[in-house]
């Protein structure tokens, strides 16, 4: 399709030419940029000739962090953003439960106890709205659930459970879960709940897409797909049937990093539409269900140093192997112990060859065509 559009208020971005007010648009490029009469006279074989009249035109914007299949699911679930209260979270979630099935799952995200006044949420609250349904909600930062009753049971997860290496089953004075997991805990959950069909998979991603179009995004590094690769396979068939709308980079979860290897994917490889990022690691957790590793412990909780969810010899171990072998690393990290723990692994992963390239600080060298980027290693988020 070709555009001529005029009469417009362009933003370039470019410091040579910040403003125009016409493009030309060729086959879904940009090509060119300026004044109404130098646009009006070019000539497009079936261009659309379309007047502004003033609008204001941006660059299409790419969002560095986004969990797109994860977006489109919740959209389609509970939302309890800005809930004033725990009873106000309760009474959506027993809405929900009474449009649906008896013993189905009801899903939801994005509460927050802060906007309840700090005070952590319990599965009494979700046994209080419903004793039918399972019900698992995931916090807004995506690092707690809390969980009534019945998902408990189904989960088994009781006094006697063992939290699990980088999580946290909460739990009251008596020694019973609270109904609040944290971290890694979350996966004795995740793991009872039916998994969503490739069907499910691509409607939602479709789904966020088209909500991230609506607030001026044409692009997305993406970080779905944590436990596997399988969100890769469901955005090269959107690309392969010209679904997607949406430019993505797409994160891999360093629990897939052998087979990454194993297959010799680098970071870069792929089209405008979808290409490999990183190697997608956690160091810690959360602020808000203080979970974020930190050096000194939470104010007035002296035993709460946050959760460690990879260890640094872990980290250090995938830094020289990413960087080894042309792959770049993004680290969840949030707390200053977290940080200072990725930076230290970097350095050393940057520092250190691999014996059968016999290179130093590959992060340095430059990757053979046509991938001619240095890596570009990333802290995502480095709150502390």
């Amino acid at each position: 399709m070709n555009w001529i559009l005029t009469h417009g208020n362009v933003y370039t971005g470019n410091l040579a030419q910040p403003r125009a007010t016409a493009l030309a648009i060729a086959n879904g490029r940009i090509l060119a940029v300026g004044s109404d009469d130098e646009i009006g006279a070019i000539r497009l074989p079936d261009a659309q000739y379309i007047d502004l009249n003033g609008a204001f035109v941006l660059p299409g914007l790419t969002d560095a962090h986004l969990h797109l299949e994860m977006t489109g699911l919740a959209l389609q679930r509970v939302s309890l953003q800005d809930q004033p209260t725990l009873d106000a979270a309760a009474d959506k979630v027993r809405a929900r439960a009474q449009q649906t099935p008896v013993g189905q799952w009801v899903r939801g995200w994005g509460w927050n106890q802060m906007d309840w006044g700090g005070a952590l949420p319990t599965k009494a609250h979700l046994d209080a709205a419903t004793t039918q349904h399972p019900v698992f909600l995931s916090s807004r930062s995506g690092h707690s659930g809390w969980a009534n009753s019945m998902a408990l049971c189904i989960a088994g997860i009781t006094r006697e459970t063992a939290n699990p290496y980088g999580g946290e089953i909460v739990r009251d004075a008596a020694g019973e879960p609270t109904g609040l997991l944290l971290e890694a805990a979350m996966e004795l959950m995740s793991r009872c709940i039916p998994e969503p069909t490739l069907e499910d998979e691509e409607a939602a991603t479709l789904l966020a897409m088209r909500e991230m179009n609506k607030k001026g995004l044409t692009g997305a590094h993406c970080m779905d797909g944590n436990g596997g690769i399988q969100t890769f396979g469901t955005y090269q068939r959107l690309r392969e049937r010209r679904q997607s709308t949406l430019r993505v980079v797409k994160m891999l979860p360093v629990q897939a990093l052998d087979q990454v290897l194993g297959a010799g994917l680098r970071s870069g490889f792929g089209d405008a539409w979808l290409r490999i990022g990183n190697i997608k690691v956690f160091a810690d957790g959360a602020l808000g269900p203080k979970s974020a590793a930190m050096v000194a412990p939470y104010e007035g909780e002296p035993d709460n140093l946050g959760i460690i969810t990879f260890e640094k010899e872990d980290l250090i171990e995938v830094a020289i192997k990413c960087f080894s072998h042309g792959l770049s690393v993004t680290t969840h990290a949030i707390g200053d112990r977290a940080n200072r723990d990725v930076l230290d692994a970097y350095q050393i992963g940057a520092e250190t060859g691999d014996g059968r390239r016999g290179t130093a600080k590959p992060y340095l060298s430059r990757l053979p065509s046509p991938l001619t980027a240095p890596l570009r290693n990333r802290i995502d988020h480095v709150q502390v």
